[in-house]
């Protein structure tokens, strides 16, 4: 027996002339948990960053949240969020815990706010491997180079071509020189053309 959709159920089995029958209330998936990407964010001082939350049910599905879920932070000085949101303002140097919640539930992730530096070496984000225009078709390892005098953070990017809306891959808070930034897994989307956008922020 398969249960389709909540409400009460009456069962009957028949054999040789006799019924049996009894009832059983099939209930609906409840959210069990939240999960809020991005896992952790950097930003600099006056920065904004979108977070989301999805919600994990007891049938194992998930669902989005948006305009559901409630947002907070632990840092008010350091960076607030929209209530209904999920959007970040940086607003001072320090680190802070974002939570959404949702009946009763919640989840959390993390914030680091750093200090803008005045740096006039413009930083350092190519991409090397794989080549433009390759075909992908396994998991593959993005190589390239992340760096600055004043290094702070990058964000490895990926949309279908065309489109402007990225979605973060992978990010990293120590510089890369010719070396794996993350890893594209084609079999995770649909047959597509796909754009990497790579960027390094400085303090």
């Amino acid at each position: 027996m398969t249960a389709l959709d909540p409400g009460p159920v009456t069962i009957r089995a028949s054999a040789q002339g006799v019924t049996g029958s009894g009832s059983l209330t099939v209930a609906a998936a409840a959210l069990a948990s939240i999960v809020v990407t991005p896992p952790s964010a950097v930003l600099l001082v006056g920065q904004t960053q979108a977070f989301t939350a999805a919600g994990v049910l007891t049938d194992g599905t998930s669902q989005a949240l948006a305009g559901t879920a409630t947002w907070a932070s632990s840092a008010a000085a350091v960076a607030t969020v929209n209530l209904f949101t999920g959007l970040a303002t940086a607003r001072a140097a320090g680190t802070a815990t974002l939570t959404a919640s949702q009946a009763g539930v919640s989840g959390a992730t993390g914030l680091t706010v750093s200090a803008v530096v005045v740096d006039p070496t413009p930083p350092t984000a190519a991409i090397s491997a794989p080549a433009a225009n390759a075909t992908v078709t396994a998991p593959t390892a993005i190589v390239g180079t992340a760096t600055d005098p004043n290094f702070l953070a990058y964000v490895l990017e990926v949309a279908p071509a065309g489109e402007s809306s990225f979605t973060p891959m992978a990010t990293g808070t120590a510089p890369v020189v010719d070396g794996v930034l993350g890893t594209f897994d084609p079999t995770l989307r649909l047959n597509d053309l796909y754009t990497m956008r790579l960027t390094v922020t400085p303090r």
